[in-house]
């Protein structure tokens, strides 16, 4: 179901499901646009420090329309941090830095979410008695737990889709609610990363192949970014920007799962 359906049939519901991912949107938005700015700032371009886009204030960054747009059909975005490449001393080199800086960001935030999320989710595991699970239906008799013993795999299991069934019948709703923030954190960040790295300008992906294979300017006209940003917006409103994107995350996600399974050793 597209999220022009969602808000369509439920308005209300949509919205309230929604309320989780204000505290987790934030700060993916805002240290995205941060990153931009102190990383041109350390190679030399002061434009983002003067016009004040180095500050945590949301005000600062969040842009109206992007931010309505977001509670509607599921896709915002935050004011572009200007950079201007003639401050840097190799703008190819550091065009390039500039330009991953944000998507670099969203990344970390996206790990430390899953470390979070495993970590929440390993602690209530193991505040269950054993007993618990058997009655839950949640574990097997075969893959029963204890204080002592808890399979890697079923932290991964719970951590990708059923920690809520988990956290909030054990711990209760206020942590239940939290862990919600956590997942939408590390959802939110993954999925900025991805959709940034779209070559379409005004994304980061645009700039990076400018900066890697035709080595032009960064600077792109405002009639440009505004239809780009129309056929994104076309995009998430029928749903196949979604699609796109939740099929790139289920990949990444499963890769992330295997790793940790990998290093845990099972």
């Amino acid at each position: 179901m597209s999220v022009i359906s969602q808000w369509l049939e439920d308005p209300l519901g949509y919205l309230l499901s929604l309320l989780p991912l204000i505290p987790a949107l934030l700060p993916a938005l805002i240290l995205h646009e941060v990153a931009h700015g102190y990383t041109a700032y350390r190679l030399g371009d002061p434009t983002a420090k003067m016009l004040g886009r180095l500050s945590l204030n949301p005000l600062r960054h969040l842009d109206l329309r992007g931010t309505i747009c977001m509670f509607l059909i599921g896709l915002g975005w935050a004011k572009p941090v200007p950079v201007d490449p003639r401050y840097f001393r190799r703008p190819r080199r550091d065009s390039f830095l500039v330009s991953i800086a944000g998507i670099t960001a969203n990344l970390v935030m996206f790990l430390t979410g899953c470390l979070l999320m495993y970590g929440m989710v390993y602690a209530a595991m193991r505040a269950v008695p054993a007993d618990m699970w058997l009655n839950s239906g949640l574990i097997t008799e075969k893959k029963a737990l204890t204080v002592y013993y808890i399979p890697h795999e079923d932290i991964i299991r719970y951590a990708y889709g059923m920690g809520d069934a988990l956290i909030e019948p054990y711990l209760g709703r206020a942590w239940g609610f939290v862990f919600e923030v956590v997942v939408k954190f590390t959802t939110v960040n993954l999925s900025l990363a991805l959709f940034n790295l779209i070559p379409m300008p005004p994304l980061d992906g645009y700039q990076i192949i400018n900066s890697l294979v035709l080595n032009r300017s960064l600077y792109i006209s405002r009639k440009i970014a505004r239809f780009c940003q129309m056929a994104l917006i076309i995009l998430a409103f029928t749903g196949l920007l979604g699609k796109g994107l939740s099929w790139l995350m289920q990949h990444v996600l499963e890769g992330v799962g295997g790793i940790a399974l990998l290093i845990s050793g099972i």
